[in-house]
């Protein structure tokens, strides 16, 4: 049997997680405003900017990236979530699905990626049929976890 120590000794918790609150209609090919965050540990999240998460000074390393949406009353169709690092789809990766009936389908995605100070994380949606409704409450979300340098 293994137990997980929690507290003392280890690094610090650093990341922020940023969620739409209110429903979205967006245009296919947008990038995702959101509009509070959950955590935010460092200041990445700002709202002049409300598509990024930025990586604050001295933070650069390898990030857990994640993104989600549930795609409230959705259009028979398909979608597809796009995170990129500073707007460079060179250094992108994404999900899809399709729909075949309206029942408001989870997207979501996450994967490891380098990143240093001054860059930022987005997620771009795209869509068979424009506009699509992101639900809020928490559904819609980007989040990046510092995993170390």
């Amino acid at each position: 049997m293994s137990f997980l120590r929690v507290g003392g000794g280890g690094t610090q918790f650093r990341g922020a997680r940023a969620v739409r609150s209110s429903n979205l209609s967006i245009a296919s090919g947008a990038a995702i405003p959101f509009e509070v965050t959950r955590f935010d540990t460092d200041g990445f999240w700002n709202i002049a900017a409300p598509s990024r998460i930025t990586i604050p000074a001295g933070l650069g390393g390898k990030y857990l990236v994640g993104c989600g949406t549930d795609m409230a009353g959705a259009a028979a169709g398909s979608g597809q979530l796009l995170i990129r690092r500073s707007g460079d789809i060179d250094f992108a990766f994404g999900g899809q699905l399709t729909v075949i009936a309206t029942l408001a389908p989870v997207l979501s995605v996450a994967g490891v990626i380098d990143a240093v100070a001054g860059q930022f994380f987005d997620v771009q949606v795209f869509w068979t049929v424009s506009p699509q409704t992101l639900s809020g409450g928490d559904l819609t979300f980007l989040h990046a976890i510092f995993l170390g340098a």
